[in-house]
Parts: structure tokens; C-alpha cells; sequence
């Protein structure tokens, strides 16, 4: 169906997009720009769910907890609680893009980014009402092999319905695929369970706003600044 089309090009493949973004940006330490195209990959990915399991949720946000809300309160995701917290750690950034609160990384964010994505993504496939031969529900089929994917490797995971990191993991030529396979521990053509050599880098920055709340009444005159930012002045 077009929905499904929809769903898969337009939310699962731009996310997919976003993902490779976003773990350029880390390897980069472009941390504002990495957090940035981590929530636009979540929030898509979701949003593909949502649209693939037909769940009404017309009203606009970027919320992912307004999301993963609407989509549990109908169908619960089996996620780790570490893609959780790392769920919950972007929406308290709050798409944060101008840099208007202080941000601090443990330097783990990338291993915490492709955990969630590879937990989250699996789930954006086609949903068939359909009976299989021995009529077993095929929508049963798709989410128990889904979800036993967690008992092994995840570079083994398959998608029934492949799309566009598919295709960049798999094509050896791409020009995103060396950003998608480095240091991965959930994409690759690789069973790799551990990081050789991996640099953790603690990052912490203050931002304008923060040091110096005393401009908010003025800055106010000249753009718009969340009605949040009043909290930099206690």
C-alpha cells in the first residue's frame, strides 16, 4: 500500500539518513549537530512505526516522549533500558539546535545512538493481517522473529523489508558506508562485540544564555528564545 510506502521512504530512510548523520557528527565531536540529527533519527523512525501499525497521531511534535506514548499505549516496543534512558536523555535536550542551555556527553553517546537504533529500527516493517499456511498470524511471525533477534548478534539481524542503511551496509562502494560501520557494534558485516581503541570523550559546554541570563529580556526583542530559557536566570 502507498501508506507503507510512505512510512518506509519517507520516515524509516530519511531516518536512516539522519543515523549515518549523526554518527558522523560524533566521530567529529560536532556534539550540538550529533544531538540534533540523533533526535531527527528517533523521532522518525517512530513516526514510521506509528504510521506502519496505522496508530492515529495527526497532531505535530517532535516530542519523543508524546510519540513512544502514543505508539505503546497501543503496541509496546521490547527495548533495553539503556535505549530508554538514551530515549529520555535526547528528549531533556530538547532539540536544543542554538545552543541556548549548557550541554555536558559522557562520550558514550555513539555506542548509546546505534543500540537504539538498531532496537528501534527492526520494528519498521510492513504488518500483514494475513494467516499463514498453518495459520499462524503472520504479524505474530514478524514480531517474534523481531524480538529473538535480541538473543543473537545483532550484526545477524535481517529486516524483512529492507531500505537505505540496508542498502549503504551493504553496497562495500557506498560513500556513507565507512561512517555507518565505524566502531559499530550493532551494524557491520562483522560479528564485532567489542571497540578496540575507542575514545571516550567527556564533553561540557556552557552556553551564552547560561552565563550570562541577565541579556534574555533583551535578546527577546531582537529573536524568538523559548519561554523555558527563563529557568537560566534562577
Amino acid at each position: 500500500m502507498l501508506l507503507n510506502d510512505f512510512a518506509l521512504r519517507s520516515f524509516r530512510d530519511v531516518a536512516d539518513g539522519d543515523y549515518i548523520a549523526a554518527r558522523m557528527a560524533y566521530r567529529g565531536e560536532l556534539i550540538i549537530q550529533a544531538l540534533w540529527a540523533s533526535q531527527q533519527a528517533l523521532e522518525k523512525y517512530i513516526k514510521a512505526i506509528l504510521l506502519l501499525r496505522r496508530i492515529k497521531r495527526p497532531k505535530p511534535t517532535h516530542s519523543l516522549k508524546d510519540l513512544m506514548s502514543a505508539l505503546e499505549s497501543h503496541f509496546r516496543l521490547q527495548l533495553s533500558g539503556e535505549t530508554r534512558a538514551f530515549i529520555e536523555l535526547i528528549e531533556a535536550w530538547d532539540v536544543d539546535r542554538y545552543f541556548i542551555y549548557p550541554y555536558g556527553t559522557d562520550g558514550l553517546e555513539l555506542i548509546q545512538l546505534d543500540r537504539a537504533v538498531w532496537e528501534i529500527r527492526r520494528y519498521c516493517i510492513t504488518y500483514s493481517r494475513r494467516l499463514s499456511p498453518l495459520g499462524t498470524p503472520l504479524e505474530e511471525m514478524d514480531i517474534r522473529n523481531i524480538e529473538e533477534a535480541f538473543n543473537r548478534p545483532p550484526q545477524s539481524y535481517r529486516s524483512r523489508v529492507p531500505g537505505f542503511l540496508d542498502q549503504v551496509m551493504n553496497d562495500r562502494k557506498n560513500p556513507s558506508r565507512p561512517a555507518l560501520i565505524w566502531k559499530n557494534l550493532y551494524f557491520g558485516a562483522n560479528t564485532r562485540t567489542s571497540l578496540r581503541s575507542f575514545k571516550q570523550t567527556m564533553l561540557m559546554h556552557n552556553s551564552t544564555l547560561a552565563l550570562h541570563p541577565e541579556i534574555l529580556d533583551e535578546l527577546r526583542q531582537y529573536i524568538f528564545v523559548p519561554k523555558e530559557a527563563e529557568d537560566l536566570k534562577r
